[in-house]
């Protein structure tokens, strides 16, 4: 309630509140981020780490409960030398926060309502890579509750205050936007940054904790709440807010209603040389670096692929993982209502281990925290152009330019 004061309060003040010029949409740069990594290993046990983190929202709450308590044992905490980086799928736009403005890199993340930030008071080894954000240095900065704390079944658990401020993206800029202040922090990989802006869709608690899509289209910088997200190899990738960008996709999109009221979920098809091999529930999720889906159903998948065996803990640093030909890629499609949309072959490759020459890692595996779902990261929008509109309730898909 707090939240709605104060921001009611300051729409009866702020000139922001009313038409905008910026109402049409913006385009927002994107980068993908680095992962420092000692070998072929090191990267898939990281990217085995930030799956277990995002995979863990899709469960009910009985089944949080359950997996939290056994964090996923597959999972290697081995901590290399960090010695040279690889791109993690993990794509950044640069943001501010605070009067004057503090800036940081936040990963977009369509799986999470929450936007959060290290704070300056978190003296944790694990906060040491990071950018801080100290409220003392913000004349805009307000605290608005003690603690807020997620555990995921990784056993990367964060927690902080809740604080509101002045939060600029692109072009935009917001009062009294809503974010964690992290100031604890155990898990956490080492390297890695954990500011991120949260992009998912608002259910009924978004009065206590708005997005940054939520809080723009309330000043009414933007007519709906709607938002596209194009990612390139080159330099070119872009969160486009308030709309589409036709300069970045081809023909018209084609758009599917939202399955639930929590996440950005579609019905739709997943092939392997042609052949049918999951139809469901498929959730996008701009924070994953893959694609993941349970056991059984990636597994049969993978048996449509000649060569493709399961990948050992001690090859790829955890379970789940599928080794394949390098040479002999198959071809793979996504369907949605009768669109389907094809994948180039090399897109399926991860990585390449030194240790096994010719067999490379497979973008798409499994784990075991998830029981009804795919859930399609980065790897599967560098391929489709990606639409997310709240007010419609639907996502919507393009071929990429």
């Amino acid at each position: 309630m707090l939240y709605l004061i104060t921001l009611f309060a300051l729409a009866a003040a702020s000139p922001a509140f009313g038409a905008h010029p910026n109402a049409k949409g913006i385009s927002i740069p994107l980068k993908e981020r680095t992962l420092p990594t000692e070998d072929g290993m090191a990267y898939l046990e990281a990217l085995a780490h930030q799956t277990n983190q995002n995979a863990v929202r899709y469960l009910t709450k009985e089944q949080k409960t359950r997996v939290l308590k056994k964090p996923d044992s597959s999972i290697k905490a081995r901590n290399p030398p960090l010695d040279r980086s690889r791109t993690t799928g993990a794509w950044t736009a640069e943001i501010q926060i605070g009067s004057p403005p503090q800036y940081f890199d936040a990963v977009l993340s369509t799986g999470s309502m929450h936007t959060w930030v290290i704070s300056s008071t978190c003296v944790a080894e694990e906060c040491s890579s990071n950018k801080k954000y100290d409220p003392s240095k913000s004349t805009t900065g307000m605290k608005v509750s003690n603690e807020f704390t997620v555990k995921y079944t990784s056993g990367l658990t964060v927690s902080g205050p809740v604080y509101s401020d002045t939060v600029t993206v692109g072009g935009f800029s917001v009062e009294s936007q809503i974010f964690t202040s992290v100031n604890q922090v155990q898990g956490l990989s080492p390297g890695v940054e954990l500011t991120v802006l949260g992009l998912a869709v608002s259910h009924k608690a978004s009065h206590t904790n708005p997005t940054f899509i939520d809080t723009l289209t309330y000043y009414k910088q933007i007519s709906h709440r709607i938002f596209s997200i194009y990612l390139s190899s080159v330099f070119d990738s872009e969160l486009y807010i308030g709309g589409t960008n036709p300069e970045k996709h081809h023909g018209e999109v084609y758009y599917l209603p939202r399955q639930d009221n929590t996440f950005w979920s579609v019905e739709g098809i997943a092939s392997v040389n042609s052949e049918v091999r999951y139809k469901g529930k498929m959730v996008l999720d701009s924070g994953l670096p893959t694609i993941i889906g349970p056991i059984d159903s990636v597994k049969l998948w993978w048996d449509m692929v000649p060569g493709a065996r399961s990948c050992k803990p001690e090859i790829c640093g955890a379970l789940g993982f599928f080794l394949f030909p390098c040479d002999n890629a198959p071809s793979f499609s996504f369907t949605f209502d009768e669109h389907e949309f094809t994948f180039a072959p090399e897109e399926l490759i991860l990585d390449r281990l030194q240790s096994h020459p010719g067999e490379c890692v497979g973008a798409i595996h499994r784990t075991k925290t998830l029981k009804d779902r795919w859930i399609l990261g980065t790897r599967f929008m560098k391929s489709v152009y990606t639409v997310f509109d709240a007010d419609k309730s639907q996502v919507g898909f393009a071929t990429p330019v």
